[in-house]
């Protein structure tokens, strides 16, 4: 329960609160890393909407590490990030 796996995590603009209801409705109340491919100009929108929520963090797919896997209660993982994460941990 604590990965999500998804499609596609984007936004059609940089707004928060598009953000944060996504995130409402997604996983609730608790703390949410979410992984982006980091490839695309709705990947860089989820990038700057997250950056005002204090209990989500973004984090490019390339640099997960367990710190930070331990470090929130949610992960939220679209496939193509999954499949980055996939190339470099084999």
């Amino acid at each position: 329960n604590s990965i999500i796996l998804m499609d596609a995590f984007s936004v059609d603009e940089p707004k928060t609160q598009l953000v944060a209801e996504a995130l409402e409705k997604l996983a609730g109340a608790y703390t949410i890393l979410i992984l982006v491919p980091g490839n695309t100009n709705e990947d860089e929108w989820v990038i700057r909407s997250t950056k005002n929520l204090p209990y989500a963090k973004t984090l490019n797919a390339k640099y997960l590490n367990v710190r930070d896997l331990l470090g929130y209660e949610k992960v939220i993982v679209p496939l193509q990030a999954l499949e980055i994460i996939e190339g470099y941990l084999g």
